[in-house]
């Protein structure tokens, strides 16, 4: 039987634990499909990521702590 191994996600620089979309995602109380949008709109300034292995990971510190510009069309804490 072959065991399949799990890796960590990457540390960022400053040792922070970088975080997957999808994890980004509930953190935040949002879709992953509305993280791709925050993180491709300019104007959100949502934090950079990096993509390793096709997958993107986030500071946490960063998720948690980024702040929407006022107005911004968000999905959070929205009923369906």
């Amino acid at each position: 039987m072959r065991v399949q191994s799990v890796e960590s996600p990457p540390m960022a620089s400053d040792g922070d634990q970088r975080i997957s979309q999808p994890v980004a995602a509930k953190l935040r109380g949002v879709s992953v499909r509305t993280i791709h949008r925050w993180r491709t709109d300019p104007t959100m300034n949502f934090p950079a990521s990096i993509e390793i292995n096709n997958r993107r990971y986030f500071v946490r510190s960063e998720v948690v702590n980024w702040q929407p510009p006022q107005g911004a069309d968000r999905e959070e804490n929205t009923a369906a």
